[in-house]
Order: C-alpha cells, then structure tokens, then sequence
C-alpha cells in the first residue's frame, strides 16, 4: 500500500501538482484540481462497480426463473402411452 502511494504522488509530482523536495511533497495550487479529478474519476470507477454487479445479480436471478419456467413446462407435459 505505501508503494501504490508513494508512486501516486511521485505521479503527481511528475504531472505538476505536487513540489517534491528529497522524500517531502508538497501541494501546489493545480494539485486540488489534480485531487477533485482523483477523487471524481474514483466515484465514477465505484458507481460503475456497483452497477456491473447489480447487472450481475439481475441475469442470474432471470436465468433462475428462466429454468424454473423450463421445468414446469417440462413436468406439465403428458406422458406418452404406449
């Protein structure tokens, strides 16, 4: 974790939001649009998550009434006589 986040701010510091100076980083003024986009595009990431995984639950619970359907319709059918 304190590698993800020691290359995220080397990344910003790369990009001109963040001033670094030996190990210490420091916020310049363009690092809050930097930290809103972060933050935004991480909302956005979450949302989608969310959405992907509700589209997920729905086609599995459509597939299980579909099977349902099937095996009635299989038991409702008269047997064959001979």
């Amino acid at each position: 974790m304190l590698r993800y986040y020691r290359l995220l701010m080397e990344s910003f510091a790369a990009d001109g939001y963040l001033a670094q100076n030996g190990g210490l980083f420091r916020l310049l003024p363009a690092g809050f649009s930097g930290l809103a986009e972060l933050e935004l595009e991480d909302q956005r990431y979450r949302g989608n998550l969310r959405q992907q995984q509700l589209m997920g639950l729905f086609t599995f619970v459509l597939v299980c009434i579909g099977l349902i359907q099937a095996h009635a319709a299989y038991m409702a059918m008269p047997v064959p006589t001979p």
